[in-house]
């Protein structure tokens, strides 16, 4: 399907969408994340986490993704109301232009199998027992990284630096990463050789779930690192489905025997099941990707992500997640071109890509979010994405280039990049962060992002 066909069928199912209601979400019934190791939930990445309660999970294991949450967002959606949990959509949404959001993405995607569930979604009113066709979990937060945006109830090299140093107290007194705070709120996470009753349920619920899945995502943590991951996998050997796609999240900066491991299962899976493929996360390169990726290393992530190329087979991909802020600005570009050369290298056709990738903003910590950037870097970013954008215009009859729906979230990253001022107080708790950043890591942000001069000033000032 060219560019332009495939940009007129989403406009297509988005109009079907709209007309159950503006605000109508089919992720809200139909995809759910799942993190075991502390019993939270969402509907997707978007909107903040959750408390499973074990009382009803204990009546229904359904309840591990049919939460009272979800189920009275349902209903908001339902009567045209915008749930306050979904503005990361609200935000591209109200700002007018006319820019596709995630809601419109995920709800017409049928490639995760939400798409085909629109009718029975429909029937089910608020879906008080409805399965999820895409089911995202996470066993345990064992991991061998420690980004920049990330935390201690996602990273257990996050708990132990907080654990050893405290929290990072910011410029105006909030306390980031308190473990007192997680402990209270319920996301402090069970350690993984702790007795956990949320994956208990889990498992009670596999064999039948199981069955009625269109995708099931294992993210962590590092989930590379969980004999859970491996599990599911023997698991998925024992039982193929040819219907079924799994994907595991990995950073791709584990040892290569893993890595190696990895390959030999999508080999054994391939033509059992209908996709077995991984994602990873990056929005930078090389130095920069070190530092905001804390514990990567940029050669070994590119050596990794080409061993899986060249030792799987052309039905197997990765899909690049990005989560863009102000650490990216100066070699964002550069890690767009890295996606094209992948393209050229390993992509068979326009049918088939091995190299995807979508393209989503930081909104947490807020302190690193775009739209603090001072207006003359914003400036300049906004012209690398161009440059990068023209260099890549889609084209249908090579390989090395975007797909239009890549070039327009690309442009609605601009767009949302400049729809609002900088706030100072967040400029000043982005140098206090990064501060105590460097003296705990023993690095330099002004050394390794000499193009984010300006927005230290502004933020020491």
């Amino acid at each position: 399907m060219s560019n332009s066909d495939r940009i007129e069928e989403l406009r297509r199912r988005v109009i079907k969408i709209n007309s159950v209601s503006p605000t109508f979400c089919i992720a809200k019934w139909k995809q759910s994340t799942t993190t075991l190791y502390n019993g939270m939930t969402h509907s997707c990445h978007h909107p903040v986490q959750h408390k499973i309660d074990l009382e009803q999970l204990n009546h229904s294991v359904t309840a591990l993704h049919n939460t009272p949450v979800k189920i009275a967002a349902r209903e908001q959606m339902l009567d045209g109301v915008q749930p306050a949990e979904c503005d990361y959509c609200w935000n591209i949404e109200n700002l007018g232009l006319g820019h596709f959001s995630d809601r419109h993405y995920k709800s017409a995607n049928a490639g995760l199998g939400l798409w085909q569930t629109f009718d029975e979604v429909v029937a089910s009113g608020t879906g008080p027992e409805i399965n999820p066709a895409y089911l995202e979990i996470a066993f345990e937060n064992i991991c061998n990284f420690k980004c920049s945006y990330c935390s201690p109830d996602v990273s257990s090299r996050w708990t132990e630096e907080i654990e050893h140093h405290g929290p990072y107290v910011l410029a105006d007194g909030h306390r980031q990463h308190d473990l007192v705070w997680l402990r209270e709120s319920g996301r402090f996470p069970i350690h993984h050789s702790a007795p956990n009753p949320y994956i208990e349920k889990f498992w009670q619920w596999w064999p039948s779930l199981y069955e009625s899945l269109d995708t099931f995502r294992i993210t962590g943590g590092e989930p590379l690192l969980s004999e859970n991951t491996w599990k599911i996998i023997d698991w998925v050997r024992a039982h193929p489905r040819p219907d079924f796609k799994l994907i595991i999240n990995t950073n791709m900066g584990v040892p290569r025997r893993l890595i190696e491991r990895l390959c030999e299962a999508v080999r054994d899976l391939d033509g059992k099941i209908a996709n077995f493929s991984i994602a990873t996360s990056a929005e930078s390169t090389g130095a920069a990707a070190e530092y905001s990726r804390w514990g990567l290393k940029w050669q070994t992530f590119t050596d990794n992500v080409q061993y899986f190329f060249k030792n799987t087979p052309s039905t197997a991909h990765i899909s690049f997640m990005t989560t863009v802020n102000v650490l990216s600005v100066g070699t964002f570009a550069d890690f767009l071109r890295f996606l094209l050369d992948l393209r050229a290298r390993y992509d068979l056709d326009r049918r088939c890509s091995r190299t995807n990738f979508s393209i989503s903003y930081l909104r947490w910590p807020a302190h690193q979010c775009l739209v603090h950037l001072p207006p003359a870097i914003k400036q300049k970013f906004a012209l690398s994405c161009a440059q990068v954008a023209a260099e890549g215009a889609p084209d249908d009859a090579r390989l090395d280039t975007f797909y239009l729906e890549e070039t327009q979230q690309l442009q609605r990253l601009i767009d949302f990049m400049n729809s609002r001022e900088p706030d100072p107080s967040s400029q000043k708790n982005f140098v206090t962060f990064f501060k105590e950043y460097d003296r705990r890591r023993g690095c330099s942000l002004s050394d390794t992002f000499p193009e984010l001069h300006s927005l230290i000033e502004a933020g020491t000032s």
